[in-house]
Formats: structure tokens, sequence, C-alpha cells
């Protein structure tokens, strides 16, 4: 779930991890994280399936969005072009614009 604009919660298998994300400057973000054992699950188990995704799939999505931020200052790219199944994250973007359209 994303709850509009800087806060993630995302649902897996054995444990629950609420993201906030705090915007320092054009390069800088601020990342907070929570964990949460999903119910019915023992600690342990949510430790090892967190540290699982922390490893795998989050390090990497670190990695790209720490990159794109870090190449913003450049100003070298006018757009970004999302994969084929990023569609939440045009969504995002789509409902942002709105919201500073009105601003």
């Amino acid at each position: 779930y994303h709850l509009f604009p800087n806060v993630l919660i995302t649902i897996l298998s054995s444990h629950t991890k609420l993201v906030v994300l705090e915007p320092i400057d054009v390069s800088h973000t601020k990342m907070i994280t929570w964990t949460l054992t999903n119910s019915g699950v023992t600690e342990e188990e949510a430790k090892r399936d967190a540290a699982f995704v922390s490893t795998t799939g989050a390090a990497e999505d670190r990695e790209v969005v720490m990159s794109i931020q870090r190449g913003m200052a450049s100003q070298a790219n006018d757009a970004f072009t999302f994969g084929k199944f990023e569609s939440a994250i045009v969504h995002f973007h789509r409902t942002l614009d709105a919201a500073l359209g009105d601003a």
C-alpha cells in the first residue's frame, strides 16, 4: 500500500514493513523503517523473512532509486522510462502531478 505521498506499507508472508521517506534535498532522502511480525507468525520466522527481503529485492530497489536520485542533479535526463510492470509508479506520478497542479 502506498499512503500518499511518502509512506509505504508492504505486507509480506511473515512480516509487514512500514517505510517513511523524508526528502532532505534533491539528492538525499531519509528512509525510516519499522518491521512488524504478522499475526500467527513467530518472531524468528518474521526476522528470517525480513532479512531475505532486505538482501534481495529491497536492496536492488534501493540501489536503483539511489542511482536515479544521484543523477537528478546532473539534469542529464528530462524523463525516466519505467518498466512494463511498474504501473504503480506511473499512477503515483500522475496523482502527484495532479496534486501539485492544484497547489
